[in-house]
């Protein structure tokens, strides 16, 4: 692409000194690194949206008519059955219990299980939300196409089809059916389904007939359900007409509940312009008319569902794109154009309008414009900031400043607003919604006050890139979509938190001193933390270069940590350069290297060899490869055809061996080529190495340190090289979520893959070998006035995961617990252990009839043979004794009273089992575990 073109489009000048709006008449006393990903998604002039599609097309670097979308829709549609398949089977019934997971995959050549890391804390964005109203549960829909139910409170976040993502939904309605809930969604990215149902709560998703040519072609625009008694739906889409090879905008409909569409009307784009001045919207509440928005013209659906012209909402065309909501027989059309949204409102159905006003805001989605159910008057508009009118538009109140949501994440808004939706319990209490990229808000005043509901289980981050702290590996260090550069808080053995030490989009992580000090890459700079471990402390350096990649990659010196090179283009806007980054004590300094990369492209990705330090690697977007035996001096350029192309803002991925010099992986876009190369000769010859890897987009590579395994993410899935067969094998099992894998790392403590997803967090996918030790072990002290209460420690070693099963009744899952009986008595504890791969048990028997009354008669008697037959024999000072023999139960089964010691006692009558001997001496007691076989 010309930089003088699109530049300004997808690189805007940010950095920390960013200028900020004024609020309140206050600049903020801290500044943050504004969010970008509005810049790249919401422009909404024609050329944009044209470049934007090439953009899309770019990254995944398909050949013309080779449908990308498709590819990678059947390649998870088919995993996703095969594991829905092991979902009813007796397979997950073992699977299904957290204390034991492995799985064994690869054509059963590797065992190991899939822990999810985090973060738990740090949410990425929520689309929209539906409300069960007679259960009080609200469902959340995420960018990474999870469905998550839990409490207005948010207390208890549990996501539904981990197994089968749905991407890009924008409409999610719970609706009662005799047949008990349907959940709808509707698909409005590139190439989806365009329309699921679900009767399980959101587990399991079925695609709605009738859509083909949406699927195939085109996507969703809105879609409504009219409060009737067939509950029919409407959905707008924009397509491509095969029969006159055009496009248009169609409507369908649903009468069967989803189960199918069919089309009722067609809008040729010849004759009706952009999809984009299309909208739809009928009353959620009452059945009332459907109407369809044209620029300026509203339609409404007649009793055969076909269009008819009621009214001009002005006497102008091409406003923009077309908004069209309500409430009731209030009717709101907003026109979006030039980072200004202009309202025009009609209080009659539709049948005259006066203009209201204007806010000066891009529209983040198109539901990001929006009025509440609640209150007719009241409208919602998104962008960076959310802002709200309470008199139809004439004028509007920001809600809170985006940067204001760091350090008070609790009660401000984050930044980009993709919905507002808005509820009324059963009990009549009116809340509204704020989804943003930051998580989900509510509100019970018109949001005059929000209150985060995500800040504790709703695991839908958006990760670009990890890199785990060598020294501990408990310690990760993240790049996300819009949440920032964290670092990981204490490992407590569960899902991580997440500290934000910096707010924006972050990726190609990377330290020199096993992340000490670490690098990393922003939209628009580079970013060095000396102490990244410890510190928050960062240095700065605006891209000096422009012909870069949106995250432009990185690459950090093998042996200076605080050098790094940046692939890019010219200082002086010519050419294709690596740049020489030095980070010093408050800045950074750059040089540009000599070597102008021929081609035209830009450099995609970069890589130095483990083994020698002087084999360098360079790859551009247009697939032109090149290699230098002495450290960047000089470069060899080679001629390949089929490489694989790069994804569009992040690049291609290049992974030197870590045994074999002059050995390198090579990925990135493959619908017309494999995904992935190796070459044994520093890159002069590639050959392809597809076996099981389906044609899709790879992310990230890395490999354990024998080179044995080697790890893909990619844009369907997590994937498995083994060198020794030459094939990959997909590697979810039942354990990892369907999801786009961006970033892979191998953290050799942990026998672990670290896989980063764009929408639900880190995963570890861990092997189960030999070296997976486990070991359950526990002491206890006793407490309490009546001796009842137990403080256990747990002594376990490589354990994740803890069952406490304490004999009557009750049982933890804390690594320590305490617990109180409740009255004296015989109980069998026990101790379940696992790290997934193996589980461990240790049982101890507890007898509370026994007093705490330390004496001599714990240590003076002994009972044997143990384990016996049922003839036993009491070893003790003492002539005679009172004797018991209690199940575990603690019901008596035998007894003698001042028994001759010197007599054998005989149990035969007793089944084979565990109990407990009982002696008495003087007013002491004490007890004896006994076996009888």
């Amino acid at each position: 692409m010309k930089k003088d073109r699109f530049w300004w489009i997808l690189f805007p000048a940010v950095t920390i000194a960013l200028l900020l709006i004024f609020y309140s008449g206050q600049q903020p006393v801290k500044t943050y690194p504004k969010p970008t990903e509005i810049n790249l998604q919401q422009r909404e002039d024609k050329a944009f949206k044209q470049d934007r599609k090439a953009f899309i097309e770019q990254m995944h670097k398909a050949a013309p008519g080779t449908d990308w979308r498709q590819i990678d829709q059947q390649t998870r549609q088919t995993k996703a059955e095969v594991r829905m398949s092991r979902l009813q089977s007796q397979y997950l019934q073992r699977g299904a219990n957290p204390l034991f997971s492995r799985d064994t995959l690869a054509n059963n050549q590797v065992q190991a299980h899939w822990r999810e890391i985090g973060s738990r804390n740090q949410s990425g964005r929520i689309h929209t939300a539906a409300y069960d109203q007679q259960a009080d549960i609200l469902y959340l829909a995420s960018s990474g196409g999870n469905i998550w139910k839990g409490s207005r409170n948010g207390s208890d976040w549990q996501v539904q089809n981990d197994l089968f993502q749905i991407k890009g939904i924008e409409m999610l309605e719970l609706v009662d059916l005799p047949s008990g809930q349907r959940l709808f969604a509707n698909a409005t990215g590139w190439g989806q389904d365009g329309f699921w149902y679900s009767d399980d709560q959101g587990q399991t998703w079925t695609a709605s007939q009738g859509l083909s040519n949406v699927k195939s072609w085109g996507r969703v625009l809105r879609s409504v359900i009219k409060p009737d008694a067939t509950h029919t739906i409407y959905l707008l889409a924009f397509e491509w007409d095969n029969t006159n090879w055009e496009k248009m905008t169609t409507l369908y409909r649903s009468v069967d509940n989803g189960l199918s569409f069919g089309q009722i009307a067609t809008f040729s784009s010849a004759t009706f312009g952009n999809e984009q001045g299309f909208d739809i919207w009928t009353d959620p509440l009452t059945a009332g008319p459907v109407y369809l928005l044209h620029d300026n013209d509203l339609y409404e659906l007649d009793a055969n569902d076909q269009p008819v012209l009621k009214s001009s909402v002005i006497g102008q065309s091409d406003l923009g794109n077309a908004h069209l909501v309500g409430s009731g027989n209030m009717i709101y059309a907003g026109y979006h154009s030039s980072d200004s949204l202009k309202v025009y409102q009609s209080s009659n159905a539709g049948q005259s309008w006066s203009y209201r006003g204007q806010q000066a805001t891009n529209l983040f989605f198109r539901t990001s414009f929006n009025v509440d159910r609640n209150n007719p008057q009241r409208l919602y508009a998104g962008g960076i900031n959310a802002f709200t009118s309470d008199n139809g538009g004439a004028s509007w109140r920001l809600i809170n400043q985006w940067w204001e949501y760091y350090g008070d994440e609790a009660t401000k808004l984050h930044a980009d607003i993709p919905s507002f939706p808005s509820f009324e319990t059963a009990n009549g209490i009116p809340f509204s919604m704020v989804c943003t990229d930051g998580g989900a808000f509510i509100s019970y005043d018109e949001l005059d006050n929000v209150s985060n509901i995500s800040l504790n289980g709703l695991n839908v981050s958006q990760y670009y890139s990890t890199y785990t702290f060598q020294i501990d590996p408990a310690i990760i260090y993240v790049g996300s979509q819009d949440q920032g550069f964290q670092r990981s808080k204490i490992d407590d053995g569960g899902v991580l938190s997440f500290d934000q030490l910096i707010s924006g989009d972050y990726g190609h992580l990377g330290s020199a001193n096993g992340g000490l000090s670490l690098w990393c890459n922003y939209p628009g700079f580079t970013m060095y933390y000396p102490s990244a471990n410890l510190g928050t402390n960062n240095i700065t350096l605006d891209f000096p270069t422009d012909n870069h990649l949106w995250l432009a990659p990185l690459m950090v010196d093998p042996l200076i940590p605080n050098i790094a090179y940046l692939g890019g283009g010219g200082i002086n806007g010519n050419g294709t350069h690596i740049v020489k980054l030095t980070a010093g004590i408050n800045s950074i300094s750059y040089q540009q290297l000599p070597y102008d990369f021929p081609g035209g492209g830009s450099i995609s990705a970069m890589a130095i060899s483990p083994l020698n330090h002087n084999f360098w690697y360079v790859i551009t977007d247009n697939a032109n490869y090149f290699f230098s035996l002495d450290g960047g001096n000089t470069w060899n350029a080679t001629n390949h055809a089929n490489l694989p192309g790069s994804q569009y803002f992040y690049g291609n991925k290049i992974l030197p061996s870590p045994t074999q010099l002059g050995r390198i992986y090579l990925a990135g876009s493959g619908y017309n080529n494999s995904p992935a190369y190796v070459s044994n000769d520093n890159g002069q010859t590639f050959t392809a190495i597809d076996n099981g890897l389906p044609n899709t987009l790879v992310y990230g590579l890395a490999c354990t340190p024998d080179e044995s395994m080697v790890f893909a993410a990619t844009e369907v899935g997590p994937y498995l090289y083994l060198p020794a067969d030459d094939t990959w094998y997909p590697i979810e099992g039942m354990g990892a979520p369907d999801q786009t894998y961006w970033s892979v790392e191998y953290v050799e403590e942990l026998r672990a893959a670290r896989f980063g997803t764009y929408g639900r967090g880190i995963w570890d996918f861990v092997i189960c070998d030999s070296l997976s030790e486990l070991s359950a072990d526990f002491s206890y002290q006793k407490g309490g006035a009546d001796g009842l209460r137990f403080n256990f420690q747990n002594q376990s070693s490589g354990a994740y995961f803890y069952q406490w099963n304490f004999g009557d009744g009750s049982t933890s899952t804390e690594p320590s617990p305490t617990h109180t009986y409740a009255a004296s008595g015989v109980y069998e504890l026990e101790l379940i252990v696992s790290n997934h791969c193996f589980v461990d048990t240790i049982k101890e028997t507890v007898n509370l009839f026994a007093t705490d009354i330390e004496s001599e008669i714990t240590t003076a008697w002994n009972v044997y043979p143990n384990p016996s037959k049922g003839q036993l024999s009491i070893e003790a000072p003492w002539p005679n004794a009172d004797l018991r023999v209690l199940d575990l139960q603690g019901r008596l089964v035998w007894q003698a009273k001042n028994h001759p010691l010197d007599q054998r006692i005989s149990l035969k009558q007793l089944s084979s089992g565990i109990y407990l001997l009982e002696l008495s001496h003087q007013g002491q007691t004490d007890t004896r575990k006994i076996i009888i076989e």
